[in-house]
C-alpha cells in the first residue's frame, strides 16, 4: 500500500474514531461497536501477530498509541504465545475500546514506515462479546483483515457461534456478510490446519 493511500486511510480512521467516541452520532448504526463500553480489567482481548519481530511489533504499537492518544488511553503488553512460539501475543490489562481494537488490528497489517516487501504481517484479534453487544450474538468474536483486502480501512468480525460482519471504518458499522474472507493464518488459528470448512 503506497504512502498516499496510507495517509488517506489514517485521516479517515481518525475522523471516524473521534466522531464515534465523542458520542456525536444519532444513527444507531454509527455508534461505537460497543456504545456502552466500560473498561474491564478482567477482559480477554488478545491479538496474535505473525510476520514481525517483537521489537518491530513494539514499534508498531507505540506508533499507534501515539496516533490515537487523544481518542482513548490503553495499556498493552507483549507476551509470548506458549501454544505457538512463532507468534507474539498482545494483551490489554486495562482493556481497550472495541473500535480502537479493530483499528489496531488493521494498523498492524499496514504500519507506517515499515518495509514489508517480500513478507506480510498478519494479526488475529479475539475477545468475548459483552452483554451490550448481544445484538451481534454471544461468545467469542474473531477480528481480522479479510483476504483479499481492497479497501484497507476495514476488518471482518466473525462471531464463532454466529454470523460474520464487515466493520467498515468509513461508517463504523458492523454489516452482516455472507462470506468470511478468512485468511489461512486466521482459519488455522481458529479451527486448526486440518479443518476444511468453507470460509470464503
Amino acid at each position: 500500500m503506497n504512502e498516499a493511500v496510507w495517509i488517506i486511510g489514517i485521516l479517515a480512521l481518525l475522523g471516524v474514531l473521534v466522531f464515534t467516541l465523542s458520542g456525536s452520532s444519532n444513527d444507531p448504526g454509527g455508534e461505537s461497536i460497543d456504545e456502552k463500553f466500560v473498561p474491564d480489567s478482567e477482559n480477554d482481548k488478545k491479538i496474535l501477530v505473525n510476520g514481525c519481530s517483537e521489537p518491530e511489533l513494539n514499534k508498531i504499537l507505540k506508533q499507534f498509541e501515539s496516533m490515537y492518544r487523544e481518542a482513548g488511553e490503553f495499556v498493552f503488553e507483549i507476551q509470548p504465545e506458549p501454544a505457538a512460539p512463532e507468534l507474539t501475543a498482545v494483551v490489554f490489562p486495562g482493556d481497550i475500546d472495541p473500535v480502537l481494537f479493530a483499528f489496531l488490528i488493521n494498523y498492524i497489517h499496514y504500519p507506517n514506515d515499515f518495509d514489508l516487501e517480500g513478507r506480510a504481517i498478519c494479526a488475529l484479534g479475539t475477545y468475548s462479546l459483552t452483554p451490550s453487544q448481544a445484538r451481534y450474538g454471544t461468545g467469542t468474536v474473531a477480528v481480522y483483515v479479510p483476504e483479499p483486502d481492497e479497501e484497507y480501512d476495514q476488518v471482518y468480525a466473525h462471531v464463532l457461534l454466529g454470523k460474520t460482519y464487515v466493520h467498515s471504518f468509513t461508517n463504523n458499522r458492523w454489516v452482516e456478510v455472507s462470506n468470511q474472507s478468512m485468511p489461512a493464518f486466521v482459519r488455522d488459528r481458529l479451527f486448526g490446519p486440518c479443518d476444511h470448512r468453507k470460509t470464503s
